[in-house]
């Protein structure tokens, strides 16, 4: 599987820009993508941000390049998906509707 390291440019431009990060990225050894997962890039002073709008709450990831803030935003979504997933008997409709999307767009690796 690919890893998001190899997939873009050190810095963006400016202003907003939109990166596909493609369904066979895997990070952090249990995770990986189900589909291409599109996401906002753009600098923030020293900072890169990788935002995904997909959730009722945006979730962001940050580094000092596009590689790290999408390492971070990966990370992110898996941690939000295990909190819901440890308090799923008492979500509202939301934190279950974030869940539900994050079954659709993240899922843990197979292993052996």
């Amino acid at each position: 599987m690919a890893e998001p390291s190899n997939l873009y440019a050190d810095r963006p431009g400016p202003g907003k820009v939109l990166h596909v990060i493609p369904s066979d990225c895997s990070w952090d050894g249990d995770w990986e993508l189900t589909a291409d997962l599109v996401v906002e890039i753009q600098a923030s002073g020293e900072e890169v941000l990788a935002v995904s709008h997909h959730l009722t709450v945006e979730e962001y990831g940050e580094g000092a390049s596009v590689e790290e803030a999408v390492q971070d935003l990966l990370t992110s979504l898996s941690e939000y998906r295990e909190s819901l997933e440890e308090r799923e008997a008492r979500l509202g409709a939301s934190a279950a509707a974030d869940l539900a999307k994050l079954r659709g767009i993240i899922r843990r690796c197979a292993h052996g």
